[in-house]
């Protein structure tokens, strides 16, 4: 067993075999807790608390951070403007949008943006009092969550995301919420799923989706991150994700 702290929740680290045959043919942890209660299940506890780059699953931080500065005034203001000439990687990043949209299409040039309008002193302040990985923003204020500068662990993004649900961050709770509300992803009336995916740059790739699952009256929290390469599936992430998550018989 491995004990474990944050600021909001002591937990101890309790291996799941249903979780880690997730993971059979791929190199990876998952990580999950019922909110509020002091008792996370995992995969690899040694891979749960290495570090790696957010990537993506940093536009979560990164809406609540806008809005709660007032850079923009609701999940909709369009704050990004396309030029009409650039190609960028996705087409659907080739149009004027705002925070939901560009979450929804995790657009990488939106955030550029975004980060841009915060700058660093603002943006430093926050991942210290998010108290967010090692809360490491570097020289390029345009680049930290994909590069490695910035990094988290699967246990660090669970007790983010629960501040996060329990209006415990250190800013406004009507941008905790209105973040909360633009991860939704699935809603069939058995649950609602939340969720971002996330992958880093470079050489090496980490591949992570985080996020919670609601079903009745209980809310359970979950990262995944996993080693990527150029022939994995994006969509790899997820399903593991939710093959975790069947096991333990949250999709049911």
């Amino acid at each position: 067993m491995l004990l474990v702290s944050f600021q909001v929740f002591a937990a101890e680290v309790k291996y799941s075999k249903s979780l880690a045959e997730v993971f059979n043919d791929h190199t990876g942890v998952m990580v999950l807790k019922e909110i509020n209660v002091n008792c996370v299940l995992g995969s690899d506890e040694k891979r749960a608390v290495m570090r790696f780059s957010p990537a993506s699953t940093f536009k979560i931080a990164h809406s609540l951070i806008a809005l709660d500065l007032g850079i923009v005034k609701n999940v909709d203001e369009v704050f990004f403007s396309y030029d009409g000439h650039s190609q960028y990687f996705l087409k659907s990043w080739q149009k004027d949008m705002g925070l939901k949209e560009a979450v929804k299409t995790s657009n990488v040039e939106a955030f550029k943006v975004m980060a841009s309008k915060i700058g660093k002193e603002r943006m430093q302040k926050a991942l210290a009092l998010f108290d967010y990985g090692n809360a490491n923003i570097g020289k390029d204020i345009t680049s930290f969550w994909l590069d490695g500068t910035l990094k988290i662990s699967a246990l660090e993004q669970l007790s983010f995301l629960e501040k996060l649900l329990n209006g415990q961050l250190p800013c406004s709770k009507k941008a905790q919420k209105e973040v909360e509300n633009i991860l939704k992803l699935e809603d069939n009336g058995k649950y609602v799923l939340y969720g971002k995916t996330g992958l880093s740059s470079g050489t090496n790739q980490i591949g992570w989706f985080v996020g919670f699952i609601r079903r009745e009256d209980k809310t359970y929290i979950f990262a995944l991150n996993m080693d990527m390469s150029e022939n994995t599936p994006y969509a790899l992430r997820i399903d593991l994700a939710k093959k975790g998550l069947e096991k333990l018989g949250l999709l049911k």
